[in-house]
């Protein structure tokens, strides 16, 4: 294949370089220091070294048509990936034939459907360049079934097309895709908490912008929807390379950087020109759209005030994506949390399901249609099994362990030698407590309810807060070697010892309950979990 067009030694074929805008885009600026020559570069590649290769990335202005780029992407996906290459050159022409056969794939490639239609940013690729992202990314979707909603993708296979070949350019999408970091939302739930993190890191570390937006909008979030594209969409070309340059090797934190930069160079250069201005959520993304696309700052500027962020670690933006997916997900089942099962006349089947073979010596069948009426309703017609009884398997954690293992979701039921029985709704399988380094785990789904003397469901506080949840309120199970916790944050709601017969009730911030039990303390004279088939 010829990569590479005639008279440039940087772009590809792919490139339509006649166009006027592309042409004034790649202009080389004027510096006044040297740049390091391409040896240079090479040479930290070969050694590995993280720390002054990311430091080249941020402080050298390469201009897109800078000899460097010949090849530049393709080394970072590489030492990225910790290897000197990423696929044999055989891989891509062997997948290409399994997904269309020998015929001309060219002629009926098709965008998957985890492409965004209303985002395919091209940038300056031909006709023949598109074709090429396209039957690109419907490869990706024949070998990533799991990828359901990934609208940056289009726009990053098209850029990385102006410099990389088809197997190249394919060896780098699967970096991007693959990475432990994450680089890209490949989910619905994905792209939707990044607005929130964004949302949460200009809180804290954009606070006069921040600040701006709330006085001249009541939906931040709506402000910031977007705010991928003001990236990948608006700022000059010349700026957007530079930005790909540090993404592809440092990850997913330099979008943010980015963005929270952009809010911060807006909120200075822009709204200090009319403070007193008002606006709709409409004028405010559209001011800065055209911010985005007139930017008054050089591209170095805008990465040193990225980078210049202090406080902002990889390790915190982890923590605070993974918060924000969850809280996305749960909100996502709130319709089926508050659902309930009808009490009318056809439901009369549900009485027949939920006594069926269960052996339970706690739930009577009233007690389980109350169950089962705040169940999520893609389980309400399965049926409960008892898979862990403390009269039939003993009182060993470990045990309980071994038996609930495998299953999602459970349902704990705890009755006390006061005769009280409560119970838990656990949405996760128990074996996550083995998964990362999170004590806690679970999704909003999870509730807790008393089922004897009263009956009372207290689900996710998150739920019926218009605000976001604190963060003390994401604490759904815990289990350890000695212990079993569900719901937490200033308090525990059910606790359990080691052997399962001692336990505490306490409120929680999580399910925003009273103690179960009268008292604190409890004994415990039945333990029952079942799973649902």
């Amino acid at each position: 294949m010829n990569d590479r067009s005639e008279g440039s030694s940087v772009f590809t074929s792919y490139v339509d370089q006649s166009c006027k805008s592309f042409n004034e885009q790649i202009l080389e600026e004027k510096f006044t220091h040297a740049l390091p020559d391409i040896v240079e570069l090479d040479e930290l590649i070969k050694l590995r070294d993280h720390k002054r290769i990311k430091k080249l990335l941020r402080i050298n202005p390469w201009s897109p048509a800078h000899e460097v780029r010949r090849n530049l992407w393709w080394k970072l996906c590489c030492v990225g990936h910790g290897r000197t290459q990423l696929h044999s050159g055989t891989l891509y022409s062997e997948i290409t034939r399994e997904v269309y056969g020998e015929g001309d794939a060219d002629s009926y490639v098709r965008l998957p459907t985890f492409v965004d239609p209303c985002h395919l940013e091209s940038y300056y690729l031909t006709d023949i360049g598109i074709t090429t992202a396209k039957k690109l990314l419907s490869i990706i979707s024949h070998e990533r079934p799991d990828i359901v909603f990934c609208p940056l993708l289009y726009g990053l296979t098209c850029l990385l097309l102006h410099y990389l070949d088809e197997q190249s350019c394919y060896d780098c999408i699967n970096h991007i895709i693959s990475s432990k970091e994450k680089f890209i939302a490949q989910t619905k739930t994905a792209h939707e908490a990044s607005v929130l993190v964004l949302k949460e890191l200009t809180r804290k570390y954009a606070k006069p912008s921040f600040q701006n937006l709330v006085k001249k909008t009541p939906d931040v979030e709506l402000v910031l929807e977007n705010w991928s594209w003001w990236i990948m969409k608006y700022l000059p070309f010349s700026y957007l390379v530079r930005v790909v340059d540090c993404y592809l090797f440092e990850g997913p934190k330099v979008l943010y950087r980015v963005a929270l930069a952009i809010l911060i160079q807006y909120h200075k250069q822009i709204v200090r020109t009319s403070p007193k201005r008002g606006g709709g959520d409409d004028d405010i993304v559209e001011e800065i759209r055209l911010f985005c696309e007139n930017i008054p700052i050089s591209s170095c500027k805008l990465l040193k005030t990225a980078f210049g962020i202090r406080g902002l670690s990889r390790s915190e933006l982890k923590k605070l994506i993974l918060r924000k997916e969850i809280f996305v997900q749960s909100k996502h089942n709130v319709a089926l949390l508050q659902g309930t099962m009808p009490t009318s006349p056809s439901a009369g089947s549900l009485s027949l399901l939920v006594t069926k073979d269960t052996d339970s010596h706690l739930l009577t069948k009233q007690e389980w249609r109350d169950i089962y009426s705040w169940l999520p309703k893609r389980f309400t017609l399965k049926q409960p099994k008892l898979i862990f009884s403390t009269s039939e398997h003993g009182t060993s954690l470990s045990t309980f362990y071994s038996r609930v293992e495998g299953h999602e979701p459970t349902f704990i039921a705890i009755k006390t030698n006061r005769q009280e029985i409560f119970g838990a709704y656990c949405s996760v399988d128990w074996i996550e407590r083995k998964h990362g380094k999170q004590n806690f785990f679970g999704t909003g789904e999870s509730f807790i309810c008393l089922l004897h003397p009263t009956r009372v469901r207290y689900p996710w506080v998150g739920i019926s807060l218009k605000e976001e949840t604190p963060n003390s309120a994401h604490l759904f199970l815990c289990g350890s070697g000695t212990q079993i916790c569900i719901g937490g944050g200033n308090g525990t709601a059910i606790l359990l010892d080691e052997n399962l017969l001692k336990g505490a009730t306490q409120r929680c911030d999580t399910f925003g309950n009273p103690p179960l039990v009268t008292g604190e303390f409890f004994t415990v004279t039945v333990l029952e979990a079942f799973c649902f088939e």
